[in-house]
């Protein structure tokens, strides 16, 4: 056995959710107290984590920061392994920043990532990128074009790209890039089948509410025999049959014909995004579809459908229900979603109306009793770090909001927003941040939190009170009734008489929970905490600060 590590801790047990860590190891082969110190801190993203799914988010978060710390014994900077470590999330589907993010409205993956380095304060981003495999690598290689100082004829390296001319310069850099279909997985293609599906019923009601009762009872209905028939959104052809309904994947497969009840289209076979209005019956609904590459019977001045009346055996989703199956049964499953960005759903099925319309997600606290296992997880992943130098730096990604609209740029690409990182003497600070991307970016949120610190003395409370005087009560937030983000930080303190910093993680946020972990050169092995709001707060309406140093 080598040496004992002590990492000296103080955070608290906030409720019955909150798991302690184990924070003893021994130190690694060639490492002792007297090595340089270095150390790697990962974030997953500020939102609700099922206990389920609990043990998916440390494999990535220790993933993440042996991969930094592997960077940090090999004498890599700060900023690399920062984004070393942020670039093993983007890689892992359970999180919402590169494959398996969010899509957009139109089912596109666009991403955003940033990095901040201390020593010199250069930043670089990226934003609504779709064929980068690691948006963070390609906002690294901005922020070092900028180091190398001017181009050619005097030019300034740009600080941020986006879209396509973001994508094509990484090319340019030797980026590893992707099919931007690779990005998608078939959970966040299943995911995005429902949310289609709540926001069809949703625009749906919205337009039901004007209308005189005999255009709500007859509306648009025009052709075929068929009854009964389920609405969804999905991807595949269109088929006629009565009780025809679509269970939507995204695998490649046929639609079964007939004239039974009951015929189920259990996979696909076209790559677009389409809404299955075929064959309408007694008080069908058509309010205006849309496909890309194909057509649709019937019109309407709507960018989506709802589904049909049925006959007296189905529900119709005027009565805010949905058939679940060709007998009308209503499905009775809880309508959660995400608000920003980083979710996923344990759920088979989410119910797509609710009596009155709501968000994407309810953070309420009765919502999130009644959903143990369901994932709400918001946006951003990111890190912060310290190399054996004393440098810190910090970085970010982030697949955004859900049905965000496409070319929508979010915090994670903003500068002072997503992150931030300041080297100073004797104090130097690098900050990361999580939540809702409009919100922060109104609020300057990673700049603000690394102000409090470097100018307050008690940490855990200068965290405290940035939280809760530039988040929770901004004057530029009046209007939200929840506020929800996060932030983690590294605060390194040079210490007369000591050859070292003494460093000190923080973390802090005001959703249900939200999962951190930090690593050292000298440890042998990760440390990971889920972060939870204590019981009884609300989310989005309380602040949690949390910390621990680092020897």
């Amino acid at each position: 056995m080598g040496q004992r590590l002590k990492v000296k801790t103080r955070w608290r047990k906030n409720s019955d959710f909150s798991r302690s860590v184990d924070n003893k190891g021994t130190f690694p082969p060639g490492m002792s107290a007297a090595s340089p110190l270095g150390v790697v801190a990962v974030h997953l993203g500020a939102g609700y984590h099922s206990v389920r799914e609990t043990p998916v988010y440390a494999r990535a978060c220790r993933a993440a920061l042996r991969e930094g710390v592997v960077r940090l014994r090999a004498g890599c900077s700060a900023r690399e392994a920062a984004c070393a470590a942020v670039a093993v999330l983007e890689n892992d589907p359970c999180t919402n920043a590169g494959t398996g993010s969010n899509l957009t409205l139109g089912g596109d993956v666009e991403c955003d990532a940033a990095v901040m380095d201390g020593q010199t304060r250069l930043f670089g981003a990226v934003g609504a990128v779709s064929s980068v495999r690691n948006p963070v690598l390609a906002a690294q290689a901005l922020l070092e074009q900028q180091q190398a100082g001017p181009m050619t004829l005097g030019r300034v390296p740009p600080a941020v790209l986006v879209g396509r001319g973001a994508e094509r310069w990484a090319q340019q850099q030797g980026i590893p890039g992707v099919d931007r279909k690779k990005l998608v997985t078939e959970k966040s293609a299943a995911n995005y089948r429902r949310y289609m599906e709540r926001l069809a019923a949703a625009e749906q009601r919205k337009r039901q509410k004007g209308r005189p009762d005999s255009l709500k009872r007859g509306a648009t209905s025009q052709q075929g025999q068929g009854a009964g028939k389920r609405l969804c959104i999905g991807k595949g052809p269109q088929s006629q049959g009565v009780g025809n309904f679509l269970q939507g994947t995204t695998k490649k497969g046929e639609l079964g014909q007939g004239q039974g009840d009951g015929n189920v289209l259990q996979e696909t076979t076209k790559d677009v995004v389409h809404v299955l209005v075929q064959g309408q019956g007694d008080g069908n609904i058509l309010q205006g579809a849309t496909e890309e590459g194909g057509s649709f019977q019937g019109g309407g001045d709507g960018n989506f459908f709802c589904q049909n009346l049925g006959r007296k055996r189905g529900r119709n989703l005027l009565n805010n229900e949905i058939m679940s199956d060709v007998t009308g049964e209503a499905c009775g499953s809880s309508g959660n979603g995400i608000l920003n960005g980083a979710g996923r759903f344990d759920q088979e099925e989410l119910s797509l109306v609710n009596q009155e319309e709501q968000p994407l997600v309810d953070q309420s606290e009765s919502s999130v009793q009644d959903r143990s296992d369901a994932d709400i997880r918001l946006d951003t992943v990111g890190a912060v770090a310290m190399d054996m130098h004393g440098n810190v730096s910090a970085a970010v990604s982030s697949g955004g909001l859900a049905l965000k609209q496409p070319g929508r740029l979010g915090h994670a690409a903003m500068y002072g927003c997503g992150c931030w990182a300041v080297q100073e003497s004797p104090l130097s600070v690098a900050c990361s941040t999580t939540g809702c991307g409009e919100h922060i970016m109104q609020t300057m949120l990673a700049k603000e939190c690394a102000e409090f610190i470097l100018q307050g003395d008690e940490t855990n409370a200068s965290l405290d009170r940035a939280l809760k005087s530039k988040f929770l009560h901004s004057p530029f937030l009046r209007n939200v009734d929840k506020k929800v983000g996060g932030a983690i930080l590294l605060r390194c303190e040079e210490v007369g008489g000591e050859s070292e910093p003494a460093v000190e993680l923080l973390w802090g946020h005001t959703a249900d929970s939200m999962c951190v972990g930090f690593m050292s050169t000298r440890h042998d092995r990760p440390q990971v905490r889920m972060s939870c709001l204590p019981a009884g707060q609300r989310s989005g309406q309380a602040v949690v600060t949390e910390g621990c140093f680092v020897r």
